[in-house]
């Protein structure tokens, strides 16, 4: 009886010393404004390029920078009113005609789960690569998407995310204007980067 009460206790101790490590990584960590964070997207159509870019982003993450693979939980909101395109009649036509802002006032990266391209963990002065696979609302459509992100960690407290991924504007249902002042290209690049924060 003594000796099975004894492997009892020790599986439960390897239980708990393979547990709690994992519990104690898994942190909330809160998108910090600033210089750090934008989102942009890229247009290249015959004869115009241009870039929009915002810094109204919020969210948080949910993860455990020691394992980063299997399930996590994001949310980011992105304020598309606020895009930024150089061009005042440009950004007030994308905004009425296109994005239809009143409507849609934002758009959301909401997930997901993470892949590990290399190593899985996050050291501080570290860097790694991933796979994030979860779903772009935008223009009240819901798809899926898959992002490659490149992830540092400067600090204890502080996480640097960088990604691009393309959005096609018909899979979103936004016309696509043709008139002079704003020509736009079928297909969108999205830049991203995000600088996160620990929170207690």
């Amino acid at each position: 009886m003594m000796k099975r009460t004894f492997v009892a206790m020790s599986l439960a101790l390897a239980v708990l010393a393979v547990w709690a490590p994992t519990q104690a990584a898994t942190a909330r960590w809160q998108v910090k404004p600033g210089e750090g964070t934008r989102v942009e997207f890229v247009s290249k159509a015959p004869m115009e390029t241009f870039t929009g870019r915002t810094k109204l982003v919020s969210g948080a993450c949910t993860c455990d920078i020691a394992r980063l693979v299997g399930d996590i939980t994001l949310e980011v909101a992105v304020d598309m009113a606020s895009f930024d395109t150089g061009l005042s009649k440009r950004n007030q036509h994308m905004r009425e005609n296109h994005l239809h802002t009143d409507r849609f006032p934002q758009a959301w990266l909401r997930g997901g789960v993470l892949k590990a391209i290399a190593a899985s963990d996050l050291p501080v002065g570290g860097a790694v690569s991933v796979e994030f696979s979860g779903e772009l609302d935008l223009h009240g459509v819901r798809r899926p998407v898959v992002v490659p992100l490149e992830l540092s960690r400067p600090t204890e407290g502080t996480i640097v995310v960088k990604g691009a991924f393309p959005v096609r504007l018909a899979d979103y249902g936004i016309p696509r204007p043709q008139m002079l002042l704003m020509k736009l290209a079928e297909e969108q690049l999205v830049r991203v980067a995000l600088t996160l924060e620990r929170t207690p």
